[in-house]
Formats: structure tokens, sequence, C-alpha cells
């Protein structure tokens, strides 16, 4: 997809991007990079944007503006890169570079829940969101099912009910 049309995308999500935002976060490994190129004989350039572009923009965006908190886009690079090597691992918290106890509330219980906001949060729920095409404003319940039988993973996401805030539950069948 062009630059265009990964930020109207986004808007309609809920994320407001510009396209120097999109190009800074581009160089700063905050999304996929296109495929760029040059349509030949002075006819200009392109960039065709994969569709993990779009979930990462739109995670980028909720981990530096939702709720007030401000971060770095370095330490949102660092966020992306973490989570999307614990997606790769197939959800695994031994394969987390930091202690799991530190990103999820509930460290007493078996099965963490997460609440709340942290950037941390805020970029794998806005990430599974747009994945989804769920805009940002409606509050979801995002579970992550671990299948015991075959080591398989399930995401399922459903609205929140009640209009309570997003949550993140870790179950295992």
């Amino acid at each position: 997809m062009s630059p265009d049309e990964l930020i109207a995308r986004a808007r309609k999500l809920g994320a407001t991007i510009g396209r120097s935002t999109l190009n800074l976060w581009k160089r700063e490994g905050l999304v996929t990079p296109p495929k760029e190129g040059s349509l030949g004989r002075g006819r200009g350039r392109f960039a065709d944007y994969p569709e993990e572009a779009l979930w990462e923009a739109v995670a980028a965006w909720a981990a530096r503006n939702k709720a007030g908190l401000r971060t770095t886009n370095k330490r949102i690079r660092a966020i992306r890169e973490e989570l999307l090597a614990w997606y790769a691992s197939g959800f695994d918290f031994r394969k987390l570079k930091v202690p799991y106890e530190l990103l999820f509330h509930g460290v007493g219980q078996r099965y963490p829940v997460v609440v709340g906001d942290s950037p941390f949060f805020n970029w794998l729920v806005a990430y599974e969101k747009a994945k989804a095409g769920i805009p940002l404003a409606m509050p979801v319940e995002l579970s992550i099912v671990r299948v015991r039988a075959t080591g398989e993973v399930k995401l399922e996401i459903a609205e929140a009910s009640g209009g309570t805030p997003d949550v993140v539950v870790f179950t295992e069948e």
C-alpha cells in the first residue's frame, strides 16, 4: 500500500500519523520498511508498504500517545522487536528478554491478566486491534490461549463488556 493509503487507513483506526512521521518511523525501525523503487525516466519514486507496516504504525502511535504516556522512538523500537520475537516464539514467556513480571500485572497468578497503561501493553493491544480492523477507541479483551496438547497458540479478540478498559488474558487449554 502507498504511504497515503497507510496514513488514511491508520486515521480510520484512530491514529493520526503524518507522512514525515511515517518516514521517520521507517528510518528508526518502528515500522516494516516498504519496497521502494523508481518508476523510471523522471516519473518519480514509489513506496509499497506491507500490511504489517499499518499494524506497526498504529501500535507505535498508541505506545507513544495513548493515555498521556510519552516514550521515545528508541524504546518503542525495542518494544516492537521484543514483541515480534515473542510472537515468533509462540508467546513463550521464557523467550522474553525482560522478565514478564515487569511487563504484565498479576505476578502471583498462574496466568497473568494484563490491565493498564504502559507502552508495552498499548503496543500489544493496538497491534492486535489494527490487525482485526478495530478502532483504537473501542475497548477489547484480547485472549492468548495456549493449547497444551499441541503447543499451538490462538489469539482471540472480542469487544470488552460494560465499557471496561482494554484487557489481555493468558489462558491454557
